[in-house]
């Protein structure tokens, strides 16, 4: 048995789907960075900075983060849904030419 074609759109959205769930598990991973980090920064050294003490910074702050993780999923969304159709597109093109893969598919009984 060969595969001789990829159907394109199929294989785009299972791309998009691994790149959402790459990009949520980078979120999950970015996240336990920044509260260890976090907590590494002393307490006193944060009540002390009156960077720290402004109420409208610490809004900034936790919206920039928020809109950074919807950033990084909307990017590896849209990198898998990109190479998921190049890669496609060049495989059905090699196909064309040069044959497709093949593949042993074992019967079942009933």
């Amino acid at each position: 048995m060969e595969i001789k074609k990829v159907k394109i759109w199929s294989l785009a959205k299972l791309s998009l789907l691994f790149g959402l769930i790459t990009g949520i598990l980078t979120d999950i991973i970015l996240l336990v960075l920044k509260k260890v980090v976090a907590s590494s920064i002393p307490l006193a050294e944060i009540a002390n900075n009156p960077q720290y003490q402004s109420m409208a910074y610490l809004q900034t702050l936790s919206s920039f983060n928020f809109a950074g993780a919807l950033i990084i999923i909307a990017e590896y969304a849209l990198i898998g849904l990109v190479w998921g159709l190049l890669i496609a597109i060049i495989y059905n093109l090699l196909a064309k030419y040069f044959g497709g893969i093949r593949i042993e598919v074992a019967e079942t009984k009933k």
